[in-house]
């Protein structure tokens, strides 16, 4: 199903759907993504990951309107956490720390 995807394009895809607030979905991606690709396309995998937790909340929150981030940001430290837990119980392995997950309403000047 996911095949076509690259590495980017899948997670574009798992983002769209952190998005719509369906993190089952995201994580289906994700391990779809983690099974069609060899183990020496894993890494760029991991990196993925790590961006989603501790850069991409932040570049989403910096562009919403400033009535729309309390529930982006609400929505994100909810369904981020979920997604990988999803993951883990599909039996994908993350050494990701969600200690990075890096949500927090921007400080205006």
């Amino acid at each position: 199903m996911y095949k076509q995807h690259t590495i980017k394009s899948g997670f574009s895809c798992a983002k769209g759907f952190l998005l719509e607030q369906k993190p089952d979905s995201a994580a289906s991606v994700i391990q779809a993504l983690n099974q069609s690709f060899p183990d020496s396309k894993k890494q760029g995998i991991i990196d993925e990951l790590q961006h989603l937790v501790s850069e991409w909340p932040a570049e989403v929150i910096k562009h919403q309107k400033q009535d729309n981030r309390k529930a982006i940001i609400d929505s994100l430290k909810a369904d981020i956490p979920a997604m990988f837990s999803s993951l883990s119980n599909m039996g994908v392995k993350s050494s990701v720390n969600l200690d990075d997950l890096n949500i927090a309403e921007p400080v205006s000047c």
